[in-house]
């Protein structure tokens, strides 16, 4: 069963983001049957509406909620420490332990001050993203520190996410940016101009959807309950010193004597033993 096999993998947006698109009025505009009907003048002439902009805004707060709650954690189990601590350098040295033969590009690990900044930077990131997406300014700062967050993560702890960062391209005006590429005046319109009973229908189902996603990762937020598809993400919120306990397997033959090459070792074992 999906996400049900022992280890969660902490894709749930791509769900959450999935339901929300089931109830909005997609084929509006890029489809077929909108270009078949209006061609190109389909997506350049469509005003704006509650039914789109709504939507949009679910998503930066499904952002927001996967952010806020690992933040928060950080702060609540280990405080300052966290960040004031080595403990963000010892991640990244662990990282490199268990990701055999990767270092980063840059060791940062070298440089204490530096991540002690990244650690306040982080905390100070997760639990501020769900507020500044209510802010006009405030979105291209959590989306352009978001990005930056995650590239950086990929290149000092090699922890790719990059699903979620596919997810910013919803704080982009592309329909502006289309009309200014092809020298189109930019259509405001009137969010009232279309079907009250269809637009409030509409609105209902995206609120509805959006509030049971919110609610659902909320109550796992706080209760730190890791499942599927609500849940709370990795939270790394305690401190880890220099030092870690490793676990290792050995394969040995008969003999008493470690296998190299493991692989091969039971290839012909089970060759030998069922032709």
């Amino acid at each position: 069963i999906t996400q049900f096999f022992g280890k969660i993998e902490h894709q749930h947006y791509l769900v959450w983001i999935g339901a929300l698109l089931s109830v909005l009025p997609c084929a509006d505009v890029l489809s077929i049957d909108a270009w078949r009907k209006n061609g190109l003048a389909s997506w350049l002439a469509w005003p704006k509406s509650v039914r789109y902009g709504l939507p949009l805004r679910c998503v930066w707060l499904f952002l927001g909620v996967l952010y806020f709650f690992p933040g928060l954690w950080k702060f609540v189990f280990s405080g300052a420490n966290w960040f004031l601590s080595d403990n963000l350098r010892s991640r990244m040295l662990l990282r490199m332990f268990v990701s055999e033969g990767w270092d980063p590009v840059f060791p940062v690990y070298e440089f204490p001050m530096l991540c002690k900044l990244g650690g306040f930077i982080t905390i100070l990131l997760e639990i501020g993203f769900i507020f500044l997406v209510f802010l006009p300014w405030g979105r291209y700062l959590a989306a352009s520190g978001a990005l930056t967050f995650h590239w950086l993560v990929k290149q000092t702890l090699n922890i790719s996410f990059w699903p979620i960062q596919i997810c910013y391209l919803t704080f982009f005006d592309w329909h502006r940016a289309v009309c200014w590429v092809l020298k189109r005046p930019h259509p405001d319109g009137d969010p009232t101009a279309e079907s009250s009973n269809s637009a409030s229908s509409n609105t209902r189902l995206i609120s509805a959807v959006a509030a049971v996603v919110l609610v659902g990762n909320t109550l796992c937020g706080f209760t730190l309950l890791d499942s599927w598809p609500f849940g709370v993400f990795p939270t790394f919120a305690r401190v880890i010193g220099p030092q870690f306990q490793s676990l290792s397997f050995v394969a040995v033959d008969g003999r008493g004597v470690e296998v190299a090459n493991v692989e091969a070792f039971f290839d012909t074992t089970l060759r030998n033993s069922y032709g």
